[in-house]
């Protein structure tokens, strides 16, 4: 027989073990770098999420309105200057308006003022609210203005035109009216200064007035203007943003009251929206916001218009509604502020009701979105 024939050595050698050794070794290397990797990416998208949460937080917490802080001290005392620019109409046809004509009116301006608008009698209040009350300064700016506060102007003498057409449906007090506008001179018209027609002048009708009754008006003079010039304005309660950021510069109470009642519904008299100073954080261009202004004595809604350059900045601009003064079937939402005599023209508010029953009303320039008709009422409307 012979020799059998010998079997291969099956031990892997000491250099394939090192070879397989390190294999292995790579294989697992790869995989824990893969673990590492995945494991940072994770991490860094966590803390980057985190971080976006931490910076918004941080702003928005910065936004809360505190005694001392930075917020605080522009919030007293606006630093940024605030111009407001004035246009008034001169009826150009006195004498063949008084005859029957339509008016005609020149529109003149701007007359242009710096407001300087600061806040007293503040007081933080432990539910995150604070109370506070404006004074507004106006300094004439003739160097930025068409003319000067001196210019003289034809217009309505609105005390007497407000005094007959409070008696205009009792016989007796008509016939007082006019026994007095001839005895006294009371004239519909009157020349006035620009300066005196926003500021306040003697009115002869309302000295007569008083002698008869105390009259609901506080003013001793009477102008579109009397009385928010150097005047401590009606107090406001408004909420700082603390403990909730949605409700963040939001009005809470205005002259003491939760809710107004000069107008016929309660959604009307809601007193909602900011001081136009400031809204709360995360506005959107789908957000409805308001406005509550004190002297229009009501809520004004705002939508986004466009989007703009503010100094570097995007920034949304908001503006009322182009139906914010309709009426009619279409707008039931402004139903409520129409008075007991009916709904004004659509365009128009009634400032009757908060201004002490005087006829008085508001619109936007030169009866801008208006119902046509009054543009037809009047000649030298743009």
């Amino acid at each position: 027989m012979g020799k059998p024939e010998e079997l291969p050595d099956l031990h892997p050698s000491p250099r394939m073990n090192t070879v397989v050794t390190q294999m292995n070794r790579s294989a697992r290397c790869r995989c824990c770098l893969w673990m590492v990797a995945l494991w940072c990416a994770a991490t860094v998208i966590f803390m980057l999420a985190g971080y976006d949460n931490v910076v918004h937080s941080v702003a928005v917490d910065r936004m809360v309105l505190r005694q001392g802080s930075q917020k605080y001290e522009s919030w007293i005392a606006t630093p940024v200057p605030v111009y407001y620019r004035v246009f008034v109409f001169n009826l150009t046809n006195p004498r063949q308006f008084m005859n029957g004509d339509r008016p005609r009116v020149k529109e003149r301006g701007p007359y242009v003022y710096l407001m300087k608008e600061s806040k007293e009698e503040i007081k933080f209040h432990s539910n995150g609210s604070v109370s506070y009350r404006t004074r507004p300064l106006y300094y004439f700016q003739p160097q930025m203005s068409i003319g000067s506060q001196d210019d003289v102007i034809w217009s309505v003498n609105i005390p007497f035109v407000n005094a007959a057409d409070a008696v205009k449906d009792n016989g007796f007090l008509k016939m007082v009216i006019q026994i007095a506008k001839k005895i006294h001179g009371f004239d519909t018209l009157r020349q006035l200064t620009v300066g005196e027609l926003l500021w306040g002048h003697k009115s002869r009708v309302m000295d007569w007035a008083r002698t008869l009754q105390e009259l609901p008006y506080p003013h001793q003079l009477f102008g579109l203007l009397v009385g928010f010039n150097d005047s401590v304005q009606e107090p406001y309660t408004m909420h700082t943003g603390k403990g909730n950021a949605d409700m963040m510069n939001q009005i809470l109470s205005w002259n003491g009251r939760q809710q107004l009642d000069f107008w016929s519904g309660d959604k009307c008299n809601e007193i909602r929206g900011t001081d136009a100073n400031g809204f709360a954080p995360g506005v959107t261009k789908d957000n409805r916001l308001y406005i509550f202004n004190g002297q229009l004595c009501r809520a004004i809604p705002l939508v986004y218009n466009e989007t703009v350059d503010q100094s570097g900045i995007s920034a949304y601009r908001f503006v009322p509604p182009d139906d914010v003064f309709a009426y009619g079937s279409d707008h039931p939402e402004n139903a409520c502020y129409c008075s007991g005599g009916g709904c004004p023209p659509s365009g128009v508010l009634d400032m009757k009701p908060c201004y002490w029953g005087a006829s008085i009303g508001f619109s936007f320039p030169h009866f801008y979105k208006a119902d046509p008709k009054l543009r037809h009422l009047v000649h030298g409307l743009r």
